[in-house]
């Protein structure tokens, strides 16, 4: 049965405890199409297996995916709970930020990737794209915060990889230079990064080049 009607049309006690609920219906929606959004796939079993219902990084993944859910089958209702969803991650998330113990780890990076992502499958306006930019200043700020011990570890790589990709496409998008944090963290993370992660790291290599071109260009009034 589809998602949608799942939802809304199981009443009998037995079978709602049977079925997966709508929650779990949207992260395996998520990870089934991950690939529309991540390269790095693992990265979500990896850094959801022992998560629970408020683990930040499932709320941001539950959000996303029943969004991009909705969005398939033109599901108001569900996009309205999708943000629901969301609302409820960002509140995870933001305390996951003001937890000492919380702030630097892996799911908490990830799950505001995760928030912006969002931003691209829920939005309809203006309004969207600055709450996506916002939310890769944040990852920007979370890669400072996290230095040069995030690259100790395979998934804090790639990690790297996929939000200074993000940060490059941002400062693209809005033509100033790549912040100063993240080039001096990209040298070191060019000495010690894993070979499986180098296709990835040669594309974000072109788009760190044409960002910083492109915010030259502009203050020489090239273009």
């Amino acid at each position: 049965m589809p998602l949608e009607s799942q939802y809304y049309l199981d009443t009998d006690p037995l079978v709602s405890c049977i079925s997966p609920t709508l929650t779990e219906r949207a992260r395996g929606y998520f990870t089934s199409n991950s690939s529309m959004w991540l390269r790095n796939h693992d990265l979500v079993d990896e850094l959801c297996k022992n998560g629970d219902d408020n683990d930040p990084l499932l709320a941001s993944i539950s959000a996303v995916g029943l969004a991009s859910y909705a969005n398939s089958v033109h599901g108001t209702q569900l996009l309205n709970r999708a943000r629901m969803d969301y609302v409820k991650a960002l509140r995870l998330t933001n305390a996951a930020l003001r937890s000492p113990a919380q702030v630097r780890i892996d799911s908490t990076l990830f799950s505001v990737v995760i928030l912006s992502i969002f931003e691209m499958v829920a939005g309809v306006n203006e309004q969207s794209l600055e709450a996506w930019t916002e939310h890769i200043n944040g990852a920007s700020a979370l890669l400072k915060l996290r230095g040069p011990n995030q690259f100790r570890t395979k998934a804090g790589q790639q990690l790297f990889v996929l939000v200074t990709s993000n940060i490059m496409i941002s400062c693209v998008q809005r033509t100033i230079p790549v912040p100063e944090h993240v080039v001096e963290l990209r040298n070191l993370a060019g000495e010690v990064m894993e070979s499986s992660t180098w296709p990835a790291w040669q594309v974000s290599e072109v788009l760190f080049e044409f960002a910083n071109f492109r915010a030259a260009a502009r203050d020489c009034d090239i273009v």
